[in-house]
């Protein structure tokens, strides 16, 4: 996985020989039905891995952010690797200041409190959070704030209306009299 990570995209594909070839650089050996079916494994738990079919099939990941199943999934089966959790925190960042992205947060509250990532991405990851729940705070007090002020604006209006019909009875009786 990441091999196919670090080194494949749409204008850059892998064959299975090629990473055959790899595990085999790195003292693995696999034969090309366990890296198919391993291929297939990682497609089936959501990582989107394009298969171009050719003489030999090629293969790229074509979507690089992570989803909360798919950060646990890692987690859980010990195949979380440097490379991999920098980009998962890039990109959950990135979609948390972009989008308020709830599903980002699962994420990175998940990765803080996961084993296998190290204390100081812990202390990173949990500074983040607090700083985006701090600031969350703060944007739902601006809004409470907000619909005070429309709340008071509203009570203003209908008591200048009711001053200006109390007026205008005065007015009305006071021309009688």
């Amino acid at each position: 996985m990441k091999y196919l990570w670090e080194n494949t995209d749409e204008n850059n594909t892998v064959s299975i020989a090629e990473l055959i070839q790899y595990l085999g650089n790195n003292g693995l050996s696999a034969d090309r039905k366990t890296v198919s079916k391993y291929i297939d494994m990682l497609s089936g738990f959501g990582l989107d891995i394009v298969k171009l079919r050719k003489t030999q099939n090629q293969y790229y990941i074509a979507t690089r952010h992570f989803e909360a199943p798919e950060v646990k999934m890692l987690i859980d089966k010990n195949l979380l690797t440097g490379d991999i959790l920098k980009n998962i925190l890039t990109s959950s960042t990135r979609r948390i200041e972009l989008y308020d992205n709830e599903e980002s947060v699962d994420i990175l509250k998940y990765l803080s409190k996961a084993d296998c990532v190290p204390l100081e991405t812990k202390e990173e990851i949990n500074k983040f959070l607090a700083e985006y729940d701090s600031s969350k705070s703060v944007e739902q007090d601006k809004e409470k704030i907000k619909e005070e002020v429309r709340n008071w604006k509203v009570v203003l209006l209908y008591a200048i209306v009711i001053a200006l019909i109390a007026f205008g009875i005065v007015s009305y009786l006071l021309k009688w009299w």
